[in-house]
């Protein structure tokens, strides 16, 4: 860790002389992602000195800050939304506030039309919801779909650092177990499968660490029962630094069926879990050999085959405007090139904020 962050702090340097020198989005964009990974390692004050850096040498604004979501949402878990405001300047401040207030219409299922001077309901454009109440008695949106809310929450709490915000993540994934959420159909060179999703909480649990009341005290137990995991790859039997991890939170995991198959077809685990990247953002699909129970540390997934010929990392790209209809997600499954072996554990990596 040591040696990350002397290379991030070279890396810093070397960013500011040139934003001294020339306005260059790519390099601010780089230095906003050198401010992020400082946040990251536990430096917040570090992280804002760097970025109040920025604000100066860019005439007082931090341009395009507003699509740095993973660094936003980071910011406001630390209650430095005001201090962010005051660093983005008038016009990144306005961007920042329609960016969020965006976020909040698609969590509700609602989209907003300028046109129209209207809201509708995501992805039915030709309905505007008009003068009713976007909220009904039970404080439900007129505008939500329960699985398009569920997706609209992992994507905007997924990220972050606050074992609040990633229980309600976990207390959405117990309401819907029990259900499938169709992703997809396609070949994927395995004959033509569809492929679901099952949620669940933490599917995975460790033999050293279960998330089962009366376990190891010295393990946190919000990172067990939350379902954090890290998969960190291998080296000659080793697990590569933390810098080359993936930090997970499981969601659940991955089923497949033949492609003609009626409704009645029972599902078949593929050997995968479907997750979120905590760090980069997005679905994925990690096969970790079983769909749910036991495993032990450093357990090695790649040594097994999945019945699927998925390969053992995949992206699951979900479009932002799936639900026209209640048939499902017309999702995708990227295969992604084998990097080998991953050695997995429970994420006590990243510290979690109460």
């Amino acid at each position: 860790m040591l040696k990350a962050e002397k290379s991030l702090k070279h890396i810093w340097d070397a960013l500011k002389e040139h934003i001294s020198s020339v306005h260059n989005q790519e390099l601010i964009t780089a230095s906003y992602a050198c401010v992020t990974a400082l946040i990251d390692m536990g430096h917040l004050e570090e992280a804002m000195v760097c970025l109040t850096e920025i604000s100066k040498r860019e005439n007082n604004s931090l341009p395009q800050i507003s699509t740095e979501f993973r660094l936003i949402n980071f910011l406001i878990d630390h209650d430095l939304s005001n201090k962010l405001l005051e660093l983005a300047g008038n016009e990144e401040s306005v961007a920042l506030l329609d960016s969020q207030l965006r976020t909040i219409e698609m969590r509700l299922g609602l989209e907003w039309h300028d046109d129209q001077f209207s809201h509708s309901t995501t992805g039915n454009h030709s309905h505007p919801i008009g003068s009713q109440p976007f909220l009904t008695v039970d404080g439900e949106s007129v505008g939500l779909h329960t699985t398009q809310r569920f997706l609209e929450e992992i994507r905007a709490l997924g990220c972050s650092n606050s074992s609040h915000d990633l229980g309600i993540i976990a207390d959405l994934l117990d309401e819907h177990e029990g259900e499938d959420i169709l992703l997809c159909t396609q070949s994927l060179n395995s004959g033509g499968n569809q492929f679901a999703w099952m949620p669940r909480r933490s599917p995975i649990e460790f033999s050293h660490c279960p998330t089962a009341a009366g376990h190891d005290t010295r393990i946190p137990s919000s990172a067990a029962s939350l379902g954090l995991l890290r998969a960190q790859l291998d080296s000659q039997g080793k697990p590569l630094a933390d810098e080359h991890a993936l930090h997970l939170l499981q969601l659940g995991y991955l089923c497949m069926r033949p492609g003609s198959s009626n409704e009645q077809t029972e599902w078949v685990t593929t050997g995968h879990i479907v997750a979120w990247d905590r760090v980069n953002g997005g679905f994925v699909a990690i096969f970790v050999g079983k769909g749910d129970g036991v495993i032990s540390f450093g357990f090695l997934p790649s040594s097994q085959s999945s019945p699927s010929r998925i390969g053992a990392l995949s992206k699951i790209v979900i479009p932002q405007h799936a639900y026209a209809s209640n048939h499902g997600i017309e999702a995708s499954l990227v295969l992604q090139r084998e990097h080998g072996l991953y050695h997995l554990d429970v994420d006590l990596s990243r510290e979690l904020q109460l």
